[in-house]
């Protein structure tokens, strides 16, 4: 009985793997109509978080250092988390054109406010 169902698994795996050598042999033969440029495919999005905590003095330099960065604007985004500030670090930062989130509240540390 164990041998039965021994050959009954290897015949599947068997066939599986016939299935992705197939799927892998015809995508060389098909053609792919595809409408994005080809800056679309060299350059994915991302985005940048920065949890902060009373750094008004510093937050301009680090959002416009992302800024500065040798890709193209629209692929990036900053998001800045002001935890519990007590400064201007949320208006310096949105100034410097990142999207922020204001985290209200006793002042938690970058984990937590990462989890907002």
């Amino acid at each position: 009985m164990a041998e039965i169902t021994a050959d009954f698994i290897e015949l599947a795996l068997f066939f599986v793997g016939l299935y992705y050598v197939a799927v892998g042999v015809f995508s060389f033969f098909t053609k792919h109509n595809i409408s994005r440029s080809e800056d679309e495919f060299r350059y994915g999005s991302f985005a940048v978080v920065i949890p902060a905590h009373d750094e008004e003095p510093v937050i301009v330099q680090s959002v416009t250092s992302v800024f500065k960065a040798d890709y193209p604007q629209d692929k990036i985004k900053v998001f800045v988390v002001a935890d519990g500030c007590s400064d201007g670090t949320a208006y310096a930062a949105e100034k410097a054109g990142a999207e922020v989130i204001v985290k209200n509240g006793r002042a938690e540390g970058k984990s937590a406010a990462l989890k907002a």
